[in-house]
């Protein structure tokens, strides 16, 4: 915006030298023939300050090129700007919408670890309750086997006290026949 200023400052300072130009080269001719007598003196004076508005005039015109030519520089590089920002943008939607995928996945993947675990949970839930059921059977049936062990020693004892008792009359009953045949046969 600055620079287009410039460049109508430029142009109507080139303007007005063309002008001042074109007007002091009319009045130039003009005195010439007007009077001859202070035309030499007239003549140099004009000549200084034409030249000094030429010399004001190249510089317009360098300084109206120079300034051309930077306003050129800048619209290429805000062009190229525009060009690299559109590709970044293009690029921050690709990563964007890359990044949206990898978070749906990743959101999809924990919910079916979630499940899994809950599942897990609630089998590993269901196994504690079969090991406490089946521990709680073990001990009811390792009391049985003690009953039943001591059941079992209880009549292993009273079998040996019967067969102690069967021999004890066994003995009896073999000394009774004995003395029975010492006095028979006495």
């Amino acid at each position: 915006m600055k620079q287009q200023q410039e460049l109508k400052i430029g142009r109507r300072r080139f303007v007005l030298v063309m002008k001042k130009l074109k007007d002091l080269k009319d009045s130039r001719n003009a005195l010439k023939q007007s009077e001859k007598a202070k035309a030499s003196e007239e003549l140099g004076r004009r000549e200084n300050v034409i030249l000094k508005i030429e010399d004001e005039n190249r510089n317009v015109q360098d300084q109206l090129k120079w300034k051309s030519e930077q306003f050129m520089h800048l619209e290429e590089a805000h062009t190229r700007l525009q060009d690299q920002f559109q590709l970044s943008k293009v690029e921050w939607e690709n990563e964007k919408s890359e990044l949206f995928d990898e978070i749906c996945s990743l959101q999809t993947r924990l919910d079916s670890q979630t499940r899994i675990s809950q599942n897990l949970h609630s089998q590993l839930k269901m196994c504690n309750q079969a090991l406490s059921h089946e521990e709680s059977k073990r001990k009811i049936l390792e009391v049985e086997v003690f009953e039943l062990k001591s059941h079992f020693e209880n009549v292993i004892l009273e079998c040996e006290e019967a067969k102690s008792r069967i021999e004890n009359l066994a003995l009896q009953r073999d000394e009774d026949i004995a003395g029975a045949k010492k006095h028979t046969g006495n």
